[in-house]
């Protein structure tokens, strides 16, 4: 998972700003992955897949011990195949940082509209 970095929204994160670490059984965050809850963990969030050439990749917040945590769920593949997952190489233990959710403001440019 941090090969490829965080996908946070559209915004790559560098490992330096994910700030609180948590690691957790890679069993539990297959679980999690495809959509199952074990016990002591709530989904969240659970995001679309966005395509970045042949891989997809998903945010997955999840709530455990009271906290929010983020897993990115990465595929490789095509609806027309088998679909291969970044997890089945996870370490027996996967760190997922603590969360938060934040209100973000966006600006941008758009037509004026005539009087």
């Amino acid at each position: 998972m941090e090969a490829l970095g965080e996908i946070l929204g559209p915004l790559l994160i560098s490992l330096e700003e994910k700030g609180s670490l948590m690691k957790f059984r890679k069993e539990d965050l297959r679980e999690l992955e495809y959509g199952d809850e074990p016990e002591g963990f709530s989904i969240v969030e659970d995001g679309d897949w966005s395509v970045d050439m042949k891989y997809q990749h998903r945010n997955i917040v999840f709530m455990f011990g009271g906290k929010y945590y983020l897993l990115v769920s990465t595929r490789s593949g095509s609806p027309f195949t088998d679909y291969t997952y970044e997890s089945e190489w996870w370490d027996d233990e996967v760190e997922c940082p603590e969360v938060e959710k934040v209100i973000v403001t966006r600006t941008k440019w758009k037509p004026v509209r005539p009087s």
